[in-house]
């Protein structure tokens, strides 16, 4: 559900340059490679029905991390 819910969040945004869909992962959107993913998770200790939110979502790696840790009950709010 997590992903579905990752993927329906990307509908919303289109490029915003034309050169933009010539890096993409999708033809619609950059690739981005998340940095210091494992050691973010790590530090951020989740609970499994904590609330989280991510101000800096761009393009999710770091946020699908995230949610794909968390289980029933959680909260997990993406902002960009």
């Amino acid at each position: 559900m997590a992903g579905a819910v990752l993927e329906h969040i990307n509908d919303w945004f289109t490029p915003s340059s034309p050169d933009v869909s010539s890096r993409s992962r999708n033809n619609r959107f950059p690739y981005h490679v998340p940095v210091l993913l494992k050691e973010s998770i790590h530090a951020l200790a989740l609970k499994p029905r904590g609330t989280y939110v991510d101000c800096t979502l761009g393009d999710g790696g770091h946020f699908q991390a995230i949610i794909d840790r968390l289980g029933p009950g959680a909260t997990a709010i993406g902002i960009d």
